[in-house]
């Protein structure tokens, strides 16, 4: 089963934390870092496997979007297809 499945869109770097303003401001007062999350997985493999479906998937999308493009420059073609 595909953990991205569905989803609109994936960004290749999902495994990293995406941290607000106000966590940033905050690190200022941490400086044992206890506030640094990460996205984590079980095991290393399960992060290859996660990293490699999102990768995959972002070639899709950007084969889709071209493919698109190609169809929006050549609507003759599009009934074709």
């Amino acid at each position: 089963m595909c953990p991205l499945k569905g989803v609109a869109s994936v960004s290749s770097d999902f495994l990293f934390a995406q941290p607000s303003i106000l966590i940033g401001a905050a690190t200022l007062f941490d400086p044992a870092g206890s506030l640094q999350m990460y996205n984590r997985s079980l095991t290393p493999d399960e992060a290859d496997a996660l990293a490699l479906i999102s990768d995959w998937e972002l070639a899709r999308q950007d084969f889709e979007r071209a493919y698109q493009a190609f169809l929006d420059a050549h609507p003759d073609l599009a009934k074709a297809a």
